[in-house]
């Protein structure tokens, strides 16, 4: 996905989302940690920043480099469940602490707006997509959006911004028919930068399971094209 590869975030989710958004809260260095200290004594980078010092770089594969950044707001910082704590007098946790923990919501507000502000677009009332937009933007100290620079692609930066480890990245893109375009631009794995696993228009949909087209016995469901 465009957000998260291999178990980290991409350079879209970590830095080019946040390009018109330099005083937004969400990106601070405590809502997303980028750099921590080595804390090994005996490694020449002990008590530097790994990716400041170049630490992170000693590794030859990338793909091999177990780091990308903390999201606080799935990471139980210093407040981790009993059963992966080692040591208390310590901090020292069990590879259990590297899973996410994250709470999960029925409804969110933000992502009311979010939505609706995607209906005004659709509607070509700019100045109210932007509105809604905004009391989003100001909670949050950034910018705010002017309404001619909204549009189906700001919104879902938005939602990037906002809603990032939340909702289901996926199934937006695939709401929107954006999924093949949004992967091939922004996933290292799939637009070359890593690699170039193929994705292609037909993935905007999930086939339908042949036990359905077979159950569906009163007409005719039809594959979706491409399967």
């Amino acid at each position: 996905m465009e957000e998260m590869v291999g178990g980290g975030a991409t350079d879209y989710l970590l830095h080019e989302v946040w390009s018109s958004s330099q005083n937004d809260v969400r990106n601070s260095t405590n809502n997303i940690i980028r750099d921590i200290k080595a804390d090994n004594p005996d490694s020449k980078y002990y008590g530097q920043n790994i990716v400041e010092s170049g630490a992170i770089n000693s590794f030859p594969n990338a793909l091999s480099r177990w780091w990308s950044a903390i999201f606080a707001k799935t990471t139980p910082i210093n407040n981790f469940p009993d059963e992966v704590i080692l040591d208390k007098s310590t901090g020292l946790v069990s590879g259990g602490a590297a899973f996410t923990y994250r709470d999960h919501y029925i409804f969110r507000l933000a992502e009311t707006y979010l939505l609706r502000a995607e209906a005004y677009l659709g509607k070509g009332d700019m100045a109210n997509a932007a509105n809604d937009i905004n009391i989003i933007r100001a909670r949050s100290n950034a910018e705010p959006v002017l309404p001619s620079d909204v549009d189906i692609d700001y919104i879902l930066d938005e939602r990037a911004r906002e809603l990032h480890f939340e909702t289901p990245r996926l199934l937006t893109l695939m709401r929107l028919g954006k999924l093949a375009e949004k992967v091939k631009e922004r996933d290292p794995m799939h637009n070359g930068k890593y690699a170039n696993h193929g994705v292609s228009e037909k993935h905007n949909r999930w086939p339908i399971p042949q036990s359905e087209i077979e159950r569906n016995t009163e007409a005719v469901l039809e594959q979706n094209p491409g399967y």
